[in-house]
């Protein structure tokens, strides 16, 4: 599903459980940079896999700028909680294309609700 992304990603947020070789280096391969929760007994041994080593480097070298990064996950997630909360948390098509127009409309119509309350309430 990630190697068919088209927009330019930049960074990519992950938690513990999808740490990797493999996922590291597929985000690197889309251009992205990846930030995946490190687990404390990692090793940045690469394997095969560069972007492993880049990744587990860039957290040993500098903790609190990775931690700064990562931690932009959590905003990500309660945006997504918020959305699901305020409308449903399904699609209600069957059909996949229709599921995605449904999920971009509901993206459109979240940001259209967002600059409404910070603009005029």
């Amino acid at each position: 599903m990630i190697s068919n992304v088209d927009v330019n990603v930049g960074e990519m947020y992950l938690d513990k459980g999808y740490l990797s070789r493999a996922n590291a280096q597929l985000i690197a391969d889309i251009g992205a940079v990846p930030y995946i929760a490190i687990k404390s007994n990692v090793k940045s041994k690469s394997y095969g896999y560069p972007a492993w080593n880049r990744m587990v480097n860039m957290y040993r070298e500098n903790p609190d700028d990775y931690a700064k990064h990562y931690n932009r996950r959590s905003v990500i997630e309660g945006v997504f909680s918020a959305m699901k909360r305020r409308m449903q948390s399904s699609v209600r098509s069957r059909i996949f294309h229709n599921q995605v127009l449904e999920a971009i409309c509901r993206a459109a119509v979240w940001n259209a609700i967002s600059w409404h309350t910070i603009w005029y309430e």
